[in-house]
């Protein structure tokens, strides 16, 4: 985890299935199937504006990396989507 002064980053693998993300649900306004790599996964992004997540899968897990933004950022809408794509970009031939 990564906090600076306007957003923070988190990077975590989780015990989880992507086909969850299949069905809408009420807390996502954005729910995308994105293509990392040769991995296909999801965009995810909250109704609240906060938050942004994309996850993909590895060999045993699910790996996400989500960006969450300050008050002052998610007040003026700023898309914090990119930067979680780019991340995950950066990483995804990292993750086994």
């Amino acid at each position: 985890m990564w906090v600076g002064p306007k957003w923070g980053v988190k990077i975590y693998a989780v015990d989880a299935n992507l086909d969850q993300l299949e069905q809408p649900q009420k807390r996502f306004d954005r729910q995308e199937r994105i293509q990392i790599g040769s991995r296909s996964g999801w965009l995810v992004h909250t109704s609240n504006a906060m938050g942004c997540a994309v996850a993909i899968p590895s060999q045993q897990s699910v790996v996400a990396v989500q960006v969450d933004l300050k008050t002052e950022l998610t007040e003026q809408h700023y898309d914090q989507c990119p930067l979680a794509l780019q991340i995950m970009k950066q990483i995804e031939p990292k993750i086994p």
